[in-house]
């Protein structure tokens, strides 16, 4: 069982991955995957969502964020605004779908620059305005630098936690929700 006081002590970031599901997750199965979080957690905060549609708590001094893919689900909670992605590598019609336009080479790309849009809280439109600077894993939005960290798992999915702190310490956590069925 996580202690959330003690382990955002040892780390200011959780992430939570879910990769051993058998059925696609869907918004609804999304939510309640995190509200299973939240419960377990012992967080009864209230969620509500941004007009990107970014969660966050109402009242607290956490930030949290989640994403799925296929039948992969990721949630973030964190000291600091932060933003995830996740996309499965076998994706084929997103990579297909990549805009060169956006500065968007490939599914890195694309899941770094998106965990960048939701730690900001912006909208896929001003992605263009994401520049890469010259170290791998670091952005810039306008005025403000933005740090990118992997959390891959090769051969099953590609994502990316994002915040605007450097040298993020990070604590996963792998299908941590695993004990709950579908109809808990």
């Amino acid at each position: 069982m996580i202690n959330l006081e003690i382990d955002l002590s040892t780390s200011n970031c959780l992430v939570f991955v879910q990769d051993d599901l058998q059925t696609p997750i869907n918004d609804e199965i999304s939510d309640y995957f995190l509200q299973q979080l939240l419960k377990d957690l012992n967080i009864n905060d209230q969620i509500e969502y941004s007009s990107n549609g970014k969660p966050y708590f109402t009242d607290s001094n956490l930030f949290l964020n989640i994403s799925h893919s296929a039948n992969i689900w990721v949630a973030v909670i964190c000291k600091y605004p932060v933003g995830i992605d996740v996309e499965i590598v076998q994706n084929t019609k997103l990579i297909s779908s990549l805009d060169p336009i956006l500065g968007v080479q490939n599914l890195n790309d694309w899941c770094a620059q998106e965990a960048i849009i939701k730690c900001l809280d912006l909208t896929l439109d001003e992605m263009v305005q994401i520049k890469a600077l010259h170290t791998h894993h670091e952005y810039q939005y306008l005025s403000a630098d933005i740090y990118t960290y992997p959390i891959h798992k090769p051969n099953c999915f590609v994502g990316y936690v994002a915040c605007q702190i450097p040298r993020l310490q990070i604590a996963i956590y792998n299908n941590y929700i695993g004990n709950h069925s579908l109809t808990d």
